[in-house]
């Protein structure tokens, strides 16, 4: 049996599937929007990828919850390799603390020192670091006045 759209469906998969925050769920969109157009399921599995089974219960999510239905439900996916608080213990204490001759941290230096990031590249720790809201700064060059006193302002 066919399903029929919507006018107000099509407007609401095309919207999603340009605009979504969440790329999952602009994907599913841009799939929703080739079937509600009248491709085959197989045609849709051979062009964007996903099993039939998964195209079939997006369908049913998405006529219980709508756009909603779409969205990864928590729990879901793959689990994270990076113990946070492994990494947020590190990351709040100076390099020196772990016998690192600096004083601060480079991004090449979690990766070495944090054990459940060994083996990342510094990019991919980044990515981490800013996935647990803990951010990088590189540090700033500055140079001493040369004078002793710095002048006081004339009045």
């Amino acid at each position: 049996m066919p399903i029929t759209w919507t006018q107000e469906q099509l407007d609401e998969l095309a919207e999603a599937g340009r605009c979504h925050p969440q790329a999952g769920v602009r994907v599913r969109a841009l799939v929703f929007g080739v079937v509600a157009r009248g491709q085959t399921g197989q045609r849709v599995v051979d062009t964007f990828g996903p099993s039939a089974n998964s195209v079939c219960r997006w369908v049913g999510r998405y006529r219980e919850q709508g756009l909603a239905g779409f969205e990864i439900a928590p729990g879901r996916g793959r689990p994270a390799k990076v113990d946070e608080k492994d990494l947020e213990t590190h990351a709040l204490q100076s390099p020196r603390t772990f016998d690192i001759g600096r004083s601060g941290w480079s991004l090449k230096l979690p990766a070495e020192t944090v054990p459940s990031l060994r083996g990342f590249t510094p990019a991919g720790a980044q990515q981490v670091l800013k996935r647990c809201d803990i951010h990088y700064k590189r540090g700033q060059a500055w140079a001493l006045s040369p004078d002793s006193a710095p002048e006081a302002p004339s009045s």
